[in-house]
């Protein structure tokens, strides 16, 4: 069994399902304890009800992120010649890392700026840094080697973090049918389930900020977790084995019915993914990775059936390994028929196993394109695993149709109504909306929006989905036309394209190809380890 590279414990994980609330309810089986903070326990069943009567929100900084490293020392270096810009920085623990024999996830340190102050450029001051270390080579243009492979620069994206001084509290009423009610510290409950049960819990939000956003009843195994957010409101994690977790994973993101090459090579990707990322996504916060499309889908115990039980005994343990370090081995619904590169929806800092290639047999390198041929290649339909026009998509993946290629139609004024919410613009008439460069999958990494106000940049692939949409464009890789004033937006893929095709993986399952195919596919480079 893995250790853990801290604890020295078995693998859990603990997945955030439930958030901002002022009012829990879940429905306990019989056989339940319940651990309050001071480590009493008591039994406890029945409908359970935390209702919030007090909060108190935690006091704190707001950082912005700058760059994440292995290499705590170069980030105290770079924190230091900002100070002397003028720029106070912080250098934060920032991820755990992992060892197994001869696999690891190194742990990483965040450089991070304090709140700055008006006007100040603060991503622009460390990209000028860096690419000034770059220049001079080994040793630096300040004392300072420059940027390595596993250094991440978050320099396009608007990444804050809040830093707690004092943590938030809350007292809330807690009711159930086995004691009186009650008032109580929160902060660390703990629900305890017996084997083979689960808890039902109510309201929870599936599909967050898309197209499919709703609320249902979901069911979930072992554990249940209290904690109190940065704002003094209630959440609920499930505390559970990582490959309990994955037997849900890998049909929550799918579905159980899909042949078992694909759920297995989704097992293994999500079992990767959560190593190598786990804490990243919601530094400082009681979970180490969400529940939803954020992070990765995870819908309790409903989503499980026999083959996605079979697909996680057949992987236990397998991950994806690139020079021994594990694969953040991430995944999108439909690439369109180009996997995309790391760096043009992320981080400007290539991945040497998620780069683009066009998703058919050969895998080769995609075409550079002109403006005007990608104009012409949105609309096209080629000979590519995830083209649902070329296969008939099974009843499983029904869902998935129509999402290879698409079309969205709004009115001038909509389109205004929309980039004035949606991405903060201001401006009185919207004259025109223009593609700016493209990634290796015709994703826009920015467009520009011509308005009486002056021309807006939008990017990446991310904002210009948010920007487009109510929730979120299925994909940037689009063209504009304009019939009258009416904007038509023509579109290939769903997701961001990187790592595994989810469609594109299914038709290789289906055609026979093996899961290890399936994943040396989408991640080249990579070699298949097991955890020890």
């Amino acid at each position: 069994m893995a250790k853990d590279f801290f604890m020295g414990q078995p693998l859990r994980v603990r997945i955030g399902f439930l958030h901002r609330r002022r009012e829990l309810r879940f429905e306990l089986p019989p056989g339940s304890l319940l651990r309050e903070t001071d480590g009493r326990q008591s039994a406890i069943s029945g409908s359970v009800v935390l209702t919030l009567l007090e909060e108190q929100p935690a006091t704190g900084t707001r950082l912005l992120k700058l760059v994440e490293s292995p290499r705590k020392a170069w980030l105290e270096s770079l924190a230091a010649t900002l100070e002397t810009e003028g720029l106070t920085c912080k250098v934060l623990p920032f991820a755990p890392g992992f060892e197994s024999e001869d696999i690891r996830v190194q742990p990483t340190f965040l450089l991070a700026a304090v709140t700055p102050g008006p006007g100040q450029n603060v991503r622009a001051q460390v990209g000028n840094l860096l690419h000034r270390l770059a220049d001079h080579g080994t040793h630096g243009s300040h004392g300072i080697a420059p940027p390595q492979a596993g250094d991440l620069a978050h320099l396009n994206e608007d990444a804050w973090l809040f830093q707690a001084d004092h943590r938030a509290s809350a007292l809330v009423r807690l009711e159930s049918p086995v004691d009186p009610p009650r008032e109580c510290n929160p902060d660390g409950l703990c629900f305890i389930l017996p084997p083979a049960t689960h808890a039902a819990v109510d309201q929870v939000e599936v599909g967050i900020d898309f197209h499919w956003q709703h609320r249902r009843t979901l069911n979930y195994p072992d554990t249940l977790r209290v904690f109190v957010d940065h704002q003094g409101l209630l959440g609920l994690a499930n505390d559970l084995p990582l490959e309990d977790y994955l037997r849900s994973v890998n049909s929550s993101e799918m579905t159980a019915d899909c042949p078992l090459e694909l759920l297995k090579a989704q097992t293994i990707a999500a079992r990767s993914t959560w190593l190598a990322t786990r804490g990243r996504h919601h530094h400082g916060e009681a979970f180490d990775i969400c529940a939803d499309d954020h992070c990765q889908c995870y819908r309790g115990v409903d989503t499980i059936a026999d083959t996605s039980r079979r697909a996680v005994d057949e992987t236990e343990g397998q991950v994806l390994c690139h020079h021994g370090s594990v694969c953040d081995a991430r995944y999108s619904k439909s690439c369109g028929g180009i996997v995309e590169a790391y760096e043009n929806v992320w981080e400007d800092t290539p991945v040497p196993y998620m780069v683009a290639l066009c998703d058919n047999d050969g895998a080769a390198d995609p075409p550079r394109r002109s403006e005007a041929e990608w104009q012409r290649y949105i609309l096209e339909e080629e000979d590519v695993w995830c083209n649902t026009e070329r296969w008939q998509v099974p009843g499983m993946l029904g869902y998935s149709d129509g999402f290879y290629r698409w079309t969205v139609e709004m009115t001038r004024t909509q389109v205004a109504d929309l980039l004035r919410r949606r991405a903060g613009l201001e401006f009185g008439e919207l004259h025109d909306i223009t593609p700016g460069p493209r990634g290796r999958s015709g994703r826009l990494l920015s467009m520009d929006v011509h308005t009486d106000r002056g021309v807006f940049t939008i990017g990446k692939e991310l904002k210009i989905r948010r920007a487009l949409s109510e929730s979120h464009l299925y994909s940037a890789a689009i063209r504009f036309e304009w019939r009258g004033e009416t904007l038509v937006i023509h579109g290939k893929g769903w997701g961001h394209g990187v790592g595994m095709c989810q469609l594109g993986a299914a038709r290789m399952a289906l055609a026979g190809r093996t899961c290890a195919t399936i994943l040396t596919h989408y991640y080249p480079g990579s070699e298949l380890r097991r955890l020890h």
